[in-house]
């Protein structure tokens, strides 16, 4: 279910639907790096701090992953190359899309990182919580790989995924 911009609807929401998982959306640059929604901004970081508090599974795609890591205390800084490319993840054949302009070198503290590209970190599961991210949109493939759609399942079973 779409959720709009207002943290008081969410929140109504989350308490009468009690979702089963929370996906983070890619999309714009966050408010800390000069461009970004306030409103969006308190919508997510209120979802993380549910999803937290009821260990309810959750994935940040590409902006999700930002918002992760950004609420993690990790500083993200500007990317050039990954904007409207493929690359490859580092040690793997793997070939992903990329449309971010900002990454991160390390992941925060929590979670553990699964590939990177160069000096960018491209997915990360948490420790102990049922989440992952990835700076790639699997949506916007030609066709799902089967490691996405497994990670997905994997999350909201409530189960923990494999690295990706």
């Amino acid at each position: 279910m779409p959720l709009p911009n207002d943290p008081r609807i969410v929140s109504n929401l989350f308490h009468n639907v009690q979702p089963n998982g929370i996906l983070l959306t890619g999309g714009g640059d966050l408010s800390a790096y000069g461009a970004g929604d306030p409103e969006r901004e308190s919508v997510e970081q209120m979802l993380l701090d549910l999803a937290a508090r009821f260990k309810i599974p959750l994935i940040g795609v590409c902006r999700g992953m930002q918002v992760l890591q950004h609420a993690s205390g990790v500083r993200l800084h500007e990317v050039s190359g990954h904007v409207a490319v493929r690359h490859q993840l580092d040690g793997q054949e793997r070939i992903v899309n990329s449309f971010h302009r900002y990454g991160a070198n390390h992941v925060g503290p929590g979670w553990i990182e699964t590939s990177r590209h160069g000096a960018c970190v491209e997915s990360m599961i948490h420790e102990t919580l049922p989440w992952a991210a990835m700076m790639w949109h699997p949506e916007r493939e030609s066709s799902y790989r089967l490691d996405d759609v497994e990670l997905f399942r994997g999350i909201f079973s409530s189960g923990f995924p494999q690295p990706i």
